[in-house]
């Protein structure tokens, strides 16, 4: 009896502890279930709070303050952002400057973004893509001092911010970019841009394909871009292989640089059966066709070009509806009133020196090659002086054929020899005066040949005709001041005129419109004479 009562005390006490240990195990599960749900409680409550905090007002304007400090602009807005997970949406973000740098104006930004990395402190966003961003860039307001921010007092959520940041892409699907540099405006619309910027942010390398280039130049005011490359490193821009479209033909800019340290630039272009009408008035458009082929390479620095040199060429060139033109198909060859132009070519370099006659940074043109077989043929060369002096010598071959049908013309004028001399007689043309008012010898000569041999002692109708000769030769570069006042040319326009001349493709126009009122004149002074 007592062994069965001490066994039952002992099976009383085994269950009471058991109970126990249950209860105990019941009451720590229930308080690790009310820690999570409380810890899950805080977490969704402070993701929450986080981002309502993240899409408030309060944020947006710290992050506006804060983009303005760094890029010292004058105003920067940011619309509402918008969280969802890993991707932010901003349906507009503008900055407005003082600067060169006036107004950028982004829409529909989308930004997606690594968010382990921010445990690192590192802002990783793999992806930014803008539907459309609008530049503005005013160079005159390039050395305009932008303004300094003093830098706010640091707290203590600034200890947790990311310190880094990483860009792996970003995509601009439309860019519109306007520079005005005074009264000249560019201009590249509707071009889709991808960029990757460099580890540092501080390089990028990027390409651009579509869109519409406008410039202030006459010969190219629109073309249609294909694509190009462009990177940014050290301070130093580069483009490559941008196509543009000039329908017909286009301009390949092979090579641009600019280094911003030493503001030194460069380019090479080349032009592949371009227009030559882009270069003529709208009347030597019926005048003078064909596809102009040719390259330069240019440097320079802030005060201006430094070196050039190229070449250009005229394919399937043809002259005609000239007077002079048609007057020699009737003194000679009726193929006379329609040119078929062979070969035209010319190199060209800057600045071209010569101590001895003292000439110094002037526009060498060489080589100058132009060709209408059994025709025509022109060869020599040109200088522009930087005083605007003009010199050089062209020689002129014609058909013995033709010359030799007038012995004045072969015994006082085409009596150059060259070899071999292609079955021509060859008359040297000397150039003098100056690009504004140029002269030259070889129509007086040939006139004064002309007038003796045709008329003897009737010395008046051959000087006027040679009068009018040189008068004729103050426009074979440039059109004459009387010419641009009939035109209405006011003095500002003038102005700018002289400067855009200067350039090679001003030069170029100048000197086209120039020979061709030569020609003009020349063929009426040749209907003066009884030939």
């Amino acid at each position: 009896m007592l062994v069965c009562d001490d066994i039952m005390a002992r099976r009383r006490r085994k269950s009471k502890g058991t109970r126990a240990a249950v209860n105990w195990k019941r009451r720590l599960a229930v308080i690790a279930a009310v820690c999570v749900l409380v810890c899950l409680m805080a977490v969704g409550g402070g993701y929450l709070w986080l981002t309502s905090y993240l899409s408030g007002a309060s944020f947006r304007s710290s992050l506006e303050d804060k983009f303005m400090r760094e890029l010292r602009a004058d105003h920067v807005a940011l619309g509402n952002l918008d969280w969802a997970g890993g991707k932010i949406g901003v349906p507009k973000a503008q900055v407005e400057m003082r600067g060169a740098l006036n107004v950028a104006d982004a829409r529909d930004i989308e930004v997606s973004l690594n968010r382990s990395a921010l445990w690192d402190r590192l802002c990783h966003i793999p992806m930014l893509n803008i539907r459309s961003l609008d530049v503005r860039v005013d160079l005159t307001r390039r050395d305009v001092v932008l303004p300094a921010y003093d830098e706010p007092e640091k707290g203590f959520f600034d200890s947790l911010a990311p310190n880094k940041a990483r860009v792996d892409r970003v995509i601009v699907r439309k860019l519109d970019v306007v520079a005005v540099d005074g009264p000249d405006a560019y201009s590249l619309q509707n071009a889709k841009v991808t960029v990757k910027p460099g580890l540092k942010l501080d390089s990028f390398s990027a390409s651009i394909q579509g869109g519409t280039l406008k410039l202030p130049l006459e010969w190219v005011r629109e073309s249609e871009l294909e694509s190009m490359t462009a990177s940014y490193a050290n301070g130093n821009l580069e483009l490559r292989d941008g196509i543009f479209r000039t329908n017909p033909g286009n301009i390949v800019l092979e090579r641009a640089s600019w280094d911003r340290a030493d503001n030194l630039w460069s380019l090479v272009l080349r032009v592949n059966n371009a227009n030559v009408e882009r270069l003529l008035n709208p009347d030597w458009k019926k005048k003078l066709t064909g596809s102009l082929l040719g390259n330069v390479r240019m440097d320079g620095d802030e005060t201006g070009i430094r070196h050039v040199s190229g070449k250009v060429n005229l394919a399937e060139g043809r002259l005609t509806a000239l007077p002079v033109l048609d007057r020699l198909s009737t003194l000679w060859d009726e193929r006379y009133r329609s040119l078929s132009l062979d070969e035209a070519g010319a190199t060209f370099s800057f600045p071209y020196n010569d101590p001895e006659k003292k000439i110094r940074h002037a526009w060498m043109i060489r080589n100058i090659n132009i060709v209408s077989k059994g025709m025509i043929h022109v060869k020599g060369y040109a200088i522009i002086g930087q005083d605007r002096r003009l010199s050089g010598t062209l020689q002129i071959g014609i058909p013995a054929r033709y010359v030799e049908t007038m012995p004045m013309l072969k015994e006082t004028v085409f009596n150059v020899r060259r070899v071999p001399d292609e079955g021509m007689l060859w008359a040297n043309m000397n150039l003098s005066g100056t690009i504004d008012s140029p002269e030259d010898d070889l129509i007086v000569r040939a006139f004064s040949a002309l007038g003796a041999a045709t008329f003897g002692a009737a010395t008046n109708m051959a000087t006027g005709a040679a009068n009018t000769a040189v008068n004729t030769l103050k426009n074979f570069v440039a059109p004459s001041s009387d010419a641009n006042s009939e035109e209405g040319q006011s003095g500002d326009d003038a102005e700018e005129g002289k400067k855009e001349e200067e350039q090679p493709a001003g030069l170029l126009n100048r000197a086209a419109d120039g020979a061709g009122k030569v020609l003009d004149t020349a063929g009426d002074a040749l209907k003066r004479l009884p030939l």
